[in-house]
């Protein structure tokens, strides 16, 4: 599913416009048709950019959540700064 994906995957959003002007995105993984069973989609591949857009930014959030803890933790080594 979309949930997991090897670190090779590629995930292309195709968007749409209907004839009422809302922007329809369909997703497709490693070229073909997909779903994210966490979206509420309108019809298989296809969602609104809205619905679809706040899931990624839910994404982002969580993960700079978790960046933040990482950081603050005590066995965090800052690779950037090494040299």
């Amino acid at each position: 599913g979309f949930e997991k994906m090897c670190m090779g995957s590629n995930i292309q959003m195709v968007f749409y416009r209907n004839k009422k002007a809302d922007v329809i995105v369909k997703i497709l993984r490693n070229e073909v048709e997909t779903s994210i069973p966490s979206v509420r989609s309108l019809n298989g591949p296809y969602y609104e950019w809205d619905v679809l857009k706040e899931y990624f930014k839910q994404l982002i959030d969580e993960e700079e959540v978790w960046e933040s803890k990482l950081k603050s933790s005590e066995n965090y080594i800052d690779i950037e700064n090494l040299y």
